[in-house]
């Protein structure tokens, strides 16, 4: 061969010589997190695990233990469950003489049903004790003053009386009119609220009667 073509070849077994073989060794695997990475890794993993799920607003967390559940709904006061009692019973079965001895008692249950023994504690001057069953001293003491005191401040249908006290003294108060003269025109614009006046005088409501003419 010629020169030229010797220099030739001796520059590319050179250039094929010093190339760069291609690697076939397998690659390494990546590098393992250090120790403070792990340990960091642990304790979020922790902690995501403990964390109590997210509340909503105005929700509370499950309580599994019932008496860490307080009462809901409040209790009546023991003179007002007595009192409802003692007239539910008075209701059903009425004494046959209206002169029997339990027409106080009766009237005395009334005001506290109503919800009206503060009135008569704000109003009575007297410091005596009544005679009565229930629990609560300011209560009148006679059944003329039982009789003035509710004719001055029960004012309320026989009719919605009877069905309110079903629902408790929260209704009560709600269908108690403000005045004698607001009763009455509410009883003449629904007669149907008209109680059977033989029935009133039977049980002893008749003081809560009301002339309708005004």
């Amino acid at each position: 061969p010629s020169k030229f073509k010797k220099k030739k070849l001796a520059a590319a077994a050179k250039k094929a010589k010093t190339a760069p073989k291609a690697s076939t060794a397998t690659p390494s695997p990546p590098a393992s997190p250090s120790k403070s990475k792990k340990k960091k890794l642990a304790a979020a993993a922790k902690k995501a695990k403990t964390a109590p799920d997210n509340v909503g607003l105005g929700q509370r967390t499950v309580v599994d233990d019932v008496s860490e559940m307080g009462d809901e709904k409040e209790k009546a006061p023991p003179a007002y469950e007595q009192a409802r009692s003692f007239i539910t019973s008075y209701l059903k079965n009425p004494p046959a003489t209206r002169n029997n001895g339990a027409m106080l008692p009766l009237l005395q249950a009334l005001i506290i049903e109503l919800g009206l023994q503060s009135s008569y504690s704000n109003t009575s001057s007297s410091t005596a004790k009544a005679p009565s069953p229930f629990s609560l001293p300011d209560l009148p003491h006679s059944l003329r003053q039982a009789k003035l005191f509710l004719k001055s401040h029960a004012f309320i249908s026989i009719k919605d009386y009877l069905s309110a006290r079903e629902e408790g003294l929260a209704a009560l108060q709600k269908v108690l009119h403000p005045s004698r003269r607001s009763l009455a025109k509410e009883i003449r614009a629904h007669p149907e609220k008209r109680a059977r006046l033989t029935w009133v005088k039977k049980v002893g409501l008749n003081v809560l009667l009301v002339k309708s003419r005004w």
